[in-house]
C-alpha cells in the first residue's frame, strides 16, 4: 500500500515553538512594539520578510479575496490546483531533509517504508479582517498574563502578538481567530497495531462568544459535538461552556448518553482523561493541537525553526 501526504515548506506566522519548563512571568508589550505590527511584522506578529532561501516568500496580506473560478454554487475551490511537487521525502532520501522533519513523521517513515511525503511551494495564505487585526495592535499593550491565567484579553484573539514566553505563546493559539465561529463534519480513524480502523465521525458547532446576543464573563466559547458514527457512539452529544481563564474557572461540560437516554455533567472532559472514541490515543487537551487550561504544563518558547509540515488539504 502506497501512503501519501501532501506537505509544504511552511514559516509560523506566529513567533514561537513551545516545549520544556518555564514560568509564567509576563510583561506587557511596548507602544513601539505595537506599532511594528502590520509593518514589520505581520498583523498577528509574524515575520513579514521571506527567508534567504526564497522558499519561503514575504507576506504580502494572504488570501483576502476568494480564488479564481469560485463561485457560491460551487463552493471550496483550490486556488493552486495545477501546481507539482517541487520534491517528495522518502525513505529513502530522509536523511537529506531529515532537520526539517519532524520527529513523528521520521517514525512513520520508519514504520512504512512506502510512505511519500510531497513537498510543494509555500504560500502565506492566513489573513484576517482589518477589525481584527485593529483590535490585535490595539488591545497587544493591555494584555498579560495572571499567573497561567490570561488578564485584559478585551476582545483580541491574539493577546500576546510578541510572546516574550511559551504560556503566551499558547494562550495565543487557545483564544485564536476563527470567524466568530464554526461549524464543521469532521472523522478520526484510530488504527490498532493490526492495521484495523474505524471511522469516528463527529458534527462539531463552536460559537464564541463575542457572537452571541448576550454575552457571559470570562467565557470564550460555546461548544456541542455530536458523534455521528460509529454505532456504539452515534447520537452521543457533549456540550461544553469554555472559559477564558481555565484556572480562574474550571470547563463546564454535560454529555447525553445515548444508551442510558440522560445527560450528566462530564467534570472529566479535560486535562489528560482519553476522549471517547480514539482507543487512548488521544487525550482531551490533545484535540485542536491544544485546547484548555495551561496550569499543568512547563511552557518554554524556544525560537523559530523552518520545517516540513504535512500540513495542506488542499
Amino acid at each position: 500500500m502506497k501512503i501519501s501526504n501532501r506537505g509544504v515548506l511552511l514559516t509560523a506566522l506566529a513567533s514561537a515553538v513551545m516545549f520544556g519548563l518555564s514560568g509564567p512571568a509576563s510583561a506587557k508589550i511596548t507602544a513601539d512594539e505595537a506599532a511594528k505590527l502590520g509593518s514589520d511584522l505581520t498583523p498577528l506578529g509574524g515575520e513579514m520578510k521571506g527567508n534567504a532561501e526564497g522558499t519561503i516568500p514575504a507576506y504580502t496580506g494572504g488570501l483576502a479575496q476568494p480564488p479564481a473560478g469560485w463561485s457560491a454554487d460551487k463552493g471550496y475551490t483550490d486556488p493552486f490546483a495545477a501546481e507539482k511537487p517541487l520534491f517528495t521525502i522518502t525513505a529513502q532520501n530522509l536523511a537529506q531533509y531529515k532537520d526539517k522533519v519532524t520527529p513523528g513523521m521520521q517514525a512513520l517513515f520508519a514504520k512504512y517504508p512506502n510512505f511519500q511525503m510531497p513537498v510543494y511551494p509555500t504560500h502565506r495564505t492566513a489573513t484576517v479582517p482589518a477589525g481584527i487585526a485593529a483590535k490585535v495592535k490595539a488591545e497587544a499593550v493591555n494584555a498579560e498574563l495572571n499567573g497561567f491565567g490570561l488578564a485584559n484579553l478585551n476582545g483580541t484573539t491574539t493577546p500576546f502578538p510578541i510572546p516574550k514566553n511559551g504560556l503566551e505563546a499558547i494562550w495565543n493559539h487557545t483564544v485564536r481567530y476563527l470567524g466568530g465561529g464554526l461549524e464543521r463534519t469532521y472523522s478520526s480513524f484510530p488504527v490498532r497495531p493490526s492495521g484495523d480502523f474505524y471511522d469516528v465521525k463527529v458534527l462539531e458547532n463552536r460559537v464564541f462568544d463575542t457572537n452571541m446576543d448576550k454575552q457571559s464573563p470570562n467565557r470564550l466559547l460555546n461548544y456541542t459535538a455530536r458523534f455521528l458514527s460509529p454505532a456504539t457512539l452515534a447520537g452521543t452529544i457533549q456540550l461544553v461552556q469554555e472559559p477564558i481563564d481555565q484556572v480562574a474557572e474550571v470547563r463546564s461540560a454535560w454529555i447525553y448518553n445515548v444508551g442510558q437516554r440522560r445527560v450528566r455533567r462530564a467534570p472529566d472532559l479535560a486535562y489528560d482523561n482519553v476522549n471517547d472514541g480514539t482507543e487512548g490515543l488521544r487525550v482531551t487537551d490533545d484535540f485542536d493541537a491544544f485546547n484548555g487550561a495551561p496550569d499543568r504544563f512547563d511552557w518554554k518558547l524556544v525560537g523559530k525553526k523552518e520545517m516540513y509540515v504535512a500540513y495542506n488539504d488542499y
